[in-house]
């Protein structure tokens, strides 16, 4: 096992965790459990420790492909100025976990796991040094369940180096949502 493998499986715990198993039918209820688990509240989480359960939680509960044919499960941090709800602009830090299952009849099934950080419409994200932006990015992890573990790491680690991240790690926002949908 390297260096980074063994830290890799000390941050987020082994890969093969089959018992822990998600569907599109428990999925939701398996993040709040695993919430729960870790004595976290949904509307007291910040942006950093929502990172690094989101990532524990992809890394603990994989998608059930004896069941399912899946064809991805990837996760996505994105972020930006938002009026989903129609009712006020928000800026939003989203965590997304995306399984598509592959159906030979029809169009994919996509399925999201959202999880949310909703900050004052009038905070920004500074620019990011990488990208020489500020506003709206997305930031894509398409590793296969059961890949390597050092990519999950990267990834996440990427996410802490952002300027978005550092500004809102820490920072309490004014909600906090997670919803559980197919596109």
């Amino acid at each position: 096992m390297t260096h980074q493998t063994a830290r890799a499986t000390q941050r987020y715990g082994p890969m093969d965790n089959r018992q822990n198993e998600i569907t599109p039918d428990n999925c939701e209820q398996a993040f709040r459990g695993h919430l729960a688990n870790a004595g976290l509240e949904l509307a007291e989480l910040t942006l950093g420790a929502g990172l690094e359960t989101f990532v524990a939680f992809y890394q603990s509960h994989p998608t059930d492909t004896e069941e399912l044919d899946l064809q991805a499960d990837l996760l996505v941090l994105q972020w930006g100025q938002y009026d989903r709800s129609c009712t006020s602009e928000t800026f939003q830090v989203n965590l997304t976990r995306q399984i598509v299952i592959n159906d030979s009849c029809d169009d994919d099934e996509i399925y999201r796991l959202s999880l949310t950080f909703h900050y004052a419409p009038d905070t920004t994200a500074p620019p990011d040094a990488n990208t020489k932006t500020n506003g709206t990015r997305s930031v894509w992890f398409k590793g296969e369940q059961g890949g390597e573990q050092e990519d999950l790491q990267c990834w996440s680690d990427g996410l802490r180096e952002t300027a978005t991240y550092q500004r809102f790690a820490k920072t309490t926002p004014l909600k906090v949502t997670l919803l559980w949908f197919e596109l």
